[in-house]
């Protein structure tokens, strides 16, 4: 076990979060690929249970609650160990129109790992849900920025859209400038969401830093 058993007679507190996070699992994935194990400070199990499916019955409210138990192969015979699962709401199958700006780094760096191709299957999962109205636009950059991207989402915005802008780097500060000048200069306003996903097992200086806040 990862942490020492502990009784539930003498610390019956219990907590848990809602997280959504599956980063961890697709590392194992390419770790295991590659014929190596991932590193122990790699894994997190809640990812793990996260990227696989549960079963759970859909909720009509805003969080479906589960719980089941069964015997415990932990501590003394007769222990319990229960399980506690959530599930939210689905999205909605009718939804406005959306603008996808999917900003993808060319740089040298991005090449080991297979690190742009993760990013290349990504996008092709969103693009494979994309529905009637949506648009999708692709910039590519090495070390220029991400001028155009916004120049595109302001032209989107104008036309009265929603837009979610992705990019995809591996954390490299090789995005343009990234000072407080630079940064009000890419302020948007409502309707835009933005999206940082790493392409890397190790993220060293995430490019999230020149956005300016947005909803």
């Amino acid at each position: 076990m990862a942490n020492p058993f502990i009784d539930a007679d003498e610390d019956p507190l219990s907590t848990f979060a809602l997280d959504g996070d599956t980063a961890s699992y697709q590392i194992l994935k390419q770790y295991l690929r590659d014929g190596h194990l991932a590193p122990p400070n790699s894994v997190r199990i809640e990812e793990y249970v996260n990227s696989l499916p549960q079963g759970y019955a859909p909720t009509d409210t805003a969080l479906g609650l589960h719980l089941n138990a069964g015997s415990s192969p932990f501590g003394d015979p007769g222990y319990a160990q229960q399980r506690v699962g959530i599930i939210n709401l689905e999205p909605p199958v009718d939804r406005a129109p959306v603008s996808l700006i999917f900003v993808v780094d060319l740089s040298g760096s991005m090449a080991s790992d297979n690190r742009l191709g993760v990013a290349k299957e990504v996008i092709y999962g969103v693009v494979d849900r994309m529905q009637a109205g949506d648009r999708a636009a692709i910039v590519t950059y090495a070390a220029a920025g991400l001028t155009r991207a916004y120049d595109l989402a302001s032209g989107e915005l104008e036309r009265r859209r929603k837009v979610r802008l992705a990019l995809f780097s591996d954390g490299v500060a090789n995005v343009g400038a990234t000072g407080p000048d630079s940064r009000k200069r890419f302020r948007l306003g409502d309707g835009v969401f933005i999206r940082h996903s790493g392409a890397s097992r190790n993220l060293v200086a995430p490019a999230r830093q020149v956005y300016a806040p947005t909803t």
